[in-house]
């Protein structure tokens, strides 16, 4: 590797320790980029890039303290990186400091008017505290940013749907399943948008894909049996229903469990 040879060239050289560290990380060997990483801070202590992986990578091996405190040192030697930004606010959110964590998403979003991933993960968490509104209007800057950004136009979807707008909500969905076609979610959401017109011919095939992707996705389980039991299949129901009725979400297994007391079959 390039940087190792640099690293054997210039052994003091902070910058080719954090340039190998953050080779290394993004080969997936984690332990190495930290001892790289750490040589470089050691050499430079005011390296906020250096200080900036070393929280990604603590994030992503799930040590949110040390991934807090890096990221947060970061910030104070450069307070002008989006990425950074971004980061803190989604470890902040992990760590259930809701305000901290909107308040860093609006600074990504300050330093980089035109950062998809600020936009998205700032409607995220306005969506999870129930402000709608204000999630679709960051959704759709994220969608508009980042087209092929299949998990945010999926939640921009989701999102669409909880405030009535369903037309929108389907063409949103739609787009998700273009472009990942393996997001199960965005299937069984599209299936329920169709299923809500009385389309069961499209609903039907998106329900099978969701559970395809996902056999575990219960809620696409349940969709599909109640469906398929519309339909008169009452055998592909039963199936499913017993899928469903597996679920650890008690309303999903107990209106499974239900169905199947009502279609005459054991469980």
């Amino acid at each position: 590797m390039a940087y190792q040879q640099a690293v054997r060239l210039q052994p003091s050289s902070a910058r080719a320790y954090r340039y190998l560290g953050i080779a290394l990380h993004e080969s997936g060997q984690a332990a190495p980029a930290s001892v790289a990483l750490k040589r470089a801070i050691q050499l430079a202590p005011g390296d906020a890039h250096a200080w900036f992986e070393m929280g990604l990578i603590a994030s992503e091996a799930g040590r949110a303290a040390e991934a807090l405190s890096a990221l947060e040192k970061a910030r104070s030697l450069d307070p002008d990186l989006p990425d950074l930004w971004t980061s803190l606010g989604v470890t902040r959110s992990a760590a259930g400091d809701n305000g901290g964590a909107e308040q860093a998403f609006r600074e990504a979003i300050r330093i980089d008017p035109y950062f998809a991933a600020a936009h998205g993960n700032l409607a995220r968490l306005l969506a999870a505290q129930g402000d709608v509104a204000q999630a679709v209007y960051y959704f759709d800057k994220a969608a508009r940013l980042q087209p092929e950004g299949a998990v945010n136009l999926y939640e921009y979807a989701l999102t669409l749907a909880q405030m009535n707008r369903f037309e929108d909500s389907q063409r949103q969905a739609e787009a998700a399943v273009r472009g990942v076609p393996n997001l199960a979610e965005a299937h069984e959401l599209l299936g329920t948008l169709f299923a809500r017109k009385k389309d069961l011919d499209s609903a039907l095939p998106e329900y099978r894909e969701a559970v395809r992707l996902k056999p575990e996705f219960s809620r696409a389980q349940l969709d599909l049996a109640a469906t398929l039991a519309i339909k008169g299949d009452r055998d592909g129901a039963v199936l499913h229903f017993r899928e469903a009725a597996k679920s650890v979400a008690p309303r999903i297994a107990g209106a499974a469990a239900q169905a199947l007391r009502q279609l005459g079959a054991n469980q």
